[in-house]
């Protein structure tokens, strides 16, 4: 697989944002990476970029550069590195602003509704975490696979709560999920 956009087996190939680090930069590239740059490409998100990501997102002193990041992250379709951020365990403390920034940065999870639907499951997923990803579920903007609605319905079904809130919001998705289905 190439850096640049391609198509692969039909489909349309986003590519996974690029860090570079030099002596005395460290720059982010979403799209077209300059040839020089394309030659010490790793194959992974960097560890400690990750960890630079989320510490923008996440620490109050940084807050007057979140919106410059969110921008960012839209501009390079970053789905897929939000992703992995909140399936790592090191920053499950901050999930919650993560999954936020899924949809304050206003890119489409729909590719992700499994994974979303798996988070409300969660135990260890609290009622304004919920929130969140229920909003990030309520701005999907589809299309979705029949079968993957069906799941995630039947998903939704096994989800025990006894929290008020967690309730509602399990319903809400549950409606939104039956919207999908009759589009």
């Amino acid at each position: 697989m190439g850096i640049d956009d391609k198509k692969e087996n039909g489909e349309e190939h986003i590519p996974e944002p690029v860090f570079h680090e030099t002596e005395n930069f460290r720059t982010a590239y979403f799209g077209k990476i300059p040839d020089e740059v394309a030659q010490t490409v790793p194959v992974k998100f960097e560890r400690k970029l990750i960890a630079t990501l989320v510490t923008q997102l996440t620490n109050p002193d940084s807050r007057e550069i979140k919106d410059e990041v969110l921008k960012v992250l839209k501009e390079g379709e970053s789905q897929e590195l939000l992703m992995e951020v909140i399936g790592m365990k090191e920053y499950a403390k901050h999930r919650r602003t993560i999954i936020a920034a899924c949809w304050e940065c206003g890119l489409d999870f729909s590719k992700y509704l499994d994974a979303f639907v798996s988070l409300l499951g969660e135990k260890s997923t609290d009622e304004l975490t919920c929130l969140e990803i229920t909003t990030v579920i309520e701005e999907m903007a589809g299309p979705f696979d029949e079968k993957v609605l069906d799941r995630n319905l039947e998903r939704l079904k096994t989800i025990s709560v006894d929290e008020p809130l967690k309730k509602e919001l399990l319903t809400t998705v549950h409606n939104r999920l039956k919207e999908f289905k009759a589009n």
